[in-house]
């Protein structure tokens, strides 16, 4: 059985769950009252569908991991970026826009900027998700985004998806959940545009 972990949104619980807790999906869907459902809902994907394809696909490359042992968590916008990689862990995270996947990526047990801050920060890396947005601001009818801005547009407006496995797993398993998921979802932003 898989689980979701409840978003944290700036208060100590949600719809009567804690905040942080983690939670059986049923118990998330039908005991966390309406604003949980929303955030269900909100998924443009069948999350226990892929979670349950990925378990295959890990299994047929060798490094088999159990659905139960992939934690999701849900960030449902306006959200506030995790404040840490939680010990232990490592994780895949996922920004939309609406029902559209924009990026993919993952971070490592050393990685912790790269799934705190970086992609909220345009100057932060030479590659991130608020440097991709900027770059197409005028076509995505956005003028008024700046690197002063962005950052904040990007919490206020994205839904955020993080999966989060244990880090004994391995780099080679989470490197083949980063490209499963990119593969199932299509984000817009992948890559270095010289690698396309």
């Amino acid at each position: 059985m898989n689980y979701a972990i409840i978003p944290a949104i700036g208060r100590q619980t949600y719809a009567g769950l804690k905040i942080g807790e983690e939670v059986n999906l049923n118990r998330f869907l039908t005991e966390g009252g309406q604003g949980c459902r929303i955030i269900w809902d909100k998924m443009k994907f069948n999350l226990e569908e892929i979670i349950s394809d990925f378990v295959q696909v890990s299994s047929l490359a060798g490094v088999p991991i159990p659905a139960n042992k992939i934690i999701p968590q849900f960030l449902s916008a306006p959200h506030s970026p995790p404040k840490e990689l939680t010990p232990g862990k490592m994780a895949i995270y996922i920004f939309f826009l609406g029902d559209q996947c924009l990026k993919v990526g993952k971070a490592g047990p050393k990685s912790q900027a790269r799934y705190t801050t970086q992609h909220y920060n345009p100057k932060s890396s030479q590659s991130n998700l608020a440097k991709s947005i900027l770059k197409e601001k005028e076509r995505m009818g956005l003028a008024n985004l700046d690197e002063s801005n962005v950052g904040q547009w990007i919490k206020n407006r994205m839904d955020r998806i993080n999966f989060l496995i244990d880090e004994e797993r391995g780099i080679p398993l989470l490197s083949l959940l980063e490209s499963f998921l990119q593969c199932r979802l299509k984000p817009k932003y992948e890559g270095f545009e010289s690698q396309k």
